[in-house]
């Protein structure tokens, strides 16, 4: 559960969330978080708000494969909002990762999930940010 000033964003009551992140343009405001549901996966979520936070849209699933290491990151222009995230799977190179999603309608929609990064280990959690029509994505040891 995330607890604001005027307001609460939860998906699951009983969920623990992690690692925040968050990117405001204009009257919009973006929250991405890791949520760990009991007995269930760990996901990376985000819930919006176009009216400066007095309201949240329901939170939304934008993944469900992360693990307890993962760093959801967010960035916002215009309409435009974009999340990266990390996912360190030891027993697995083609699972684990860079990731990356991009919405045009202020993250009513996202594209497919992008794999950012070409195997190589050790790329600790992503930063991600934003202006104009560019977004970058930065990641390393």
């Amino acid at each position: 559960m995330i607890t604001l000033v005027n307001d609460t964003i939860t998906n699951n009551h009983k969920s623990n969330s992690y690692n925040h992140g968050t990117a405001a343009f204009r009257s919009n405001v973006y929250v991405v978080w890791l949520e760990k549901v009991p007995n269930g996966p760990y996901r990376v979520m985000l819930a919006s708000s176009n009216d400066r936070d007095i309201t949240f849209a329901e939170p939304k699933v934008l993944i469900e494969n992360a693990m307890a290491q993962t760093f959801p990151k967010v960035s916002a222009f215009d309409e435009h909002v974009y999340v990266s995230w990390n996912v360190d799977d030891e027993g697995s190179t083609t699972d684990s990762g860079v990731f990356f999603l991009a919405s045009a309608d202020n993250g009513a929609t996202f594209s497919n999930v992008t794999k950012l990064n070409r195997g190589e280990r050790d790329y600790g959690e992503p930063q991600v940010t934003s202006y104009a029509d560019r977004v970058y994505v930065m990641w390393g040891r």
